[in-house]
Order: structure tokens, then C-alpha cells, then sequence
């Protein structure tokens, strides 16, 4: 108990708003709206645009690699965040005021966490010799850097983290990558070789969660994350054991295939969802346990379906 209260009132004490009120003195509307919505990688609406893409011109094995680390590096992050309860900086910081955020837990921060992993994942993707890139690779690692401070400069911008939230966050990032290395060929050979394998991961991942987070809640952001990002991974595994034969790229074989994928994918995601919330009602509002089951089965859906619809609606389409 004694070493606890020494690590939170430490980790406290560096906690202070200036970065965001330095960062702030460049203020002005065009930068309100481009760190407000322009900067990836930190938002589900956006990883949304990412996994498939990396699903489809790299290969499903990377889009399962990219959510295994955001899976370890959000567990540990958001689960150290929830320990912690450290604030955020005060609402009248706050560039987009109506957000929820002043009600969660700061440090350390999920964007710079995340914007860390997949800048560093989906550079060393496309780096790699059977990257099918023709971009060089200072050019790849320009792009990444730069998404990654773009991410981070954002959440201080913002005024929703300070400097040492993004520190924090970044810290974590770099653990969850090692563990990643360390541990993802050995997951991902168990995983999609017998389906035993799968279901010893897909449960355990899920498991890892719900004792992570014992006192789950509807409004827990933390908790939230961790689940997608748990489903995320889990449909990524599945989809892929479902067509083994999808070893390298599924890329649909057009840009209107790609456009219809998109299309009939997002409306039987936004259909499960829809049709989660309306079956399960007041219970999502009372029981974090059910408000995950419905987190986790709409992430494990959509990944599943970036596996193995685009090649469905490729051939689809001279039909259409």
C-alpha cells in the first residue's frame, strides 16, 4: 500500500499544464480544426480506415500483428490509467469543449501510446523486403515520425493531456512493442495452426480484459478501448483460419470493390451494433460486462469481415 501511494503521489507530481498552455500561445482557428480531426491513428473512427488497408495491401498476418500490439500496449496503458487516476487538465483548456474527457483519467495517455505503435508497426511493415511499397524508406520513416509527433502535439494542444500524460503514453508504447516482438511469432503460429490454439487465445485475450478491468462500467473509456481492440485482434485470428489460404495480400481487385467492401462491411457492422444495443436495452447503461459484449462482438465482426469479404465482393462485382 505504502509503495503504491509512493508511485502515484510521484507520477502526480509531474503532472502540471504548462506544455499545454505553451502550446496553446500559437493558437488559432485553422489548428483548432486540423489537431482536432486531421491527426490518425489516435481515434477508432480512423483506425477504421487503417486496418483495412493494411489488411488488404499488406497481408491479413500484418493486420493480426498490428492489433496484437495495440491490444497489449491499451491493456497495459489504459489498466495503469484506471490505477492510477490522475486528471486531466481543467475544461477551461479545453480546445473542443462538450467532450467528455475532463471526466476520464490522464496519464498516461492512449493517443501517444497508440500513435507510437502504429507508427512504428506500420513503418516496420513496409520497410520489410516483402513490403509491397515502392516508397524508400526515409520517405516511410518521414511519414511515420511525423504522424507520431502530429498525434502527440495534438492531445497537449488540445489542452486534454499534458506533457507528461504523452511521455507516459509513449513509455508504455515502448514496453508494448517489446512484449509484442517478444511474444507475436510464438501467439500467431499457435493461434492459426489448430483451432484449439485460436480458441486458447481468443479466451485467454479476452479473460486478460476482464481481470485487468474488475470493476468494469458503460462509461469506463479505458475499459472500452482495451475490449475493442481485444475483438479487434480475436476477428483478425479467426477470419484467417476461416481462409488460410490468405497468406499475403486479399487486396480487392479495384477501387469500386474496395468502395462496396467498405460499404456492405460498415452497414452490417453498424447493423450488429444497432441490433446488440436494441436486444440488450437498459442492461448496456447498468452492466459493464454486457456494454463489453457488445464492444467486442462489433470489433470482432469487423475485422472478421476485413479478412474475408474482400475477396467475396471482388467477384461480386461484374454482377453488380
Amino acid at each position: 500500500v505504502k509503495m503504491a501511494a509512493f508511485i502515484k503521489n510521484a507520477v502526480r507530481g509531474t503532472i502540471h499544464w504548462d506544455a499545454v498552455v505553451l502550446a496553446q500561445k500559437v493558437r488559432n482557428p485553422v489548428f483548432d480544426k486540423w489537431f482536432a480531426y486531421f491527426p490518425l491513428m489516435g481515434n477508432e473512427e480512423h483506425f477504421a480506415i487503417v486496418l483495412p488497408i493494411v489488411s488488404w495491401y499488406l497481408s491479413p498476418r500484418a493486420l493480426s500483428s498490428l492489433c496484437l500490439l495495440l491490444y497489449i500496449s491499451c491493456l497495459i496503458n489504459n489498466g495503469l490509467k484506471d490505477w492510477l487516476q490522475m486528471p486531466r487538465p481543467p475544461k477551461k483548456l479545453h480546445v473542443v469543449q462538450g467532450h467528455s474527457h475532463a471526466e476520464q483519467f490522464g496519464f498516461p495517455s492512449t493517443h501517444g501510446c497508440l500513435a507510437l505503435c502504429c507508427s512504428w508497426n506500420l513503418c516496420n511493415a513496409l520497410m520489410s523486403p516483402t513490403s509491397p511499397s515502392s516508397l524508400s524508406s526515409s520517405v516511410i520513416m518521414a511519414i511515420g515520425v511525423g504522424q507520431f509527433f502530429s498525434v502527440s502535439f495534438s492531445r497537449v494542444y488540445l489542452g486534454v493531456h499534458s506533457l507528461s500524460d504523452i511521455i507516459g503514453g509513449v513509455l508504455i508504447g515502448v514496453v508494448g512493442i517489446l512484449i509484442h516482438e517478444s511474444i507475436q511469432f510464438y501467439v500467431d503460429m499457435f493461434a492459426v495452426t489448430t483451432w484449439l490454439g485460436l480458441y486458447v487465445v481468443v479466451v485467454s485475450t479476452a479473460a486478460l480484459v476482464l481481470l485487468v478491468y474488475p470493476a468494469q462500467t458503460p462509461g469506463n473509456t479505458a475499459f472500452a478501448e482495451a475490449t475493442i481492440f481485444c475483438g479487434l485482434y480475436a476477428g483478425s485470428l479467426v477470419g484467417r483460419m476461416m481462409l488460410p489460404t490468405l497468406t499475403t495480400s486479399n487486396a480487392p481487385d479495384s477501387f469500386l470493390s474496395a468502395i462496396v467492401t467498405l460499404i456492405i462491411m460498415g452497414s452490417l457492422i453498424l447493423g450488429i451494433s444497432k441490433g446488440l444495443k436494441l436486444i440488450l436495452g437498459e442492461r448496456l447503461k447498468k452492466s459493464g460486462f454486457i456494454y463489453a459484449i457488445r464492444e467486442y462482438v462489433s470489433n470482432f465482426a469487423a475485422s472478421y469481415f476485413i479478412v474475408t469479404m474482400s475477396s467475396f465482393v471482388s467477384e461480386m462485382i461484374p454482377f453488380l
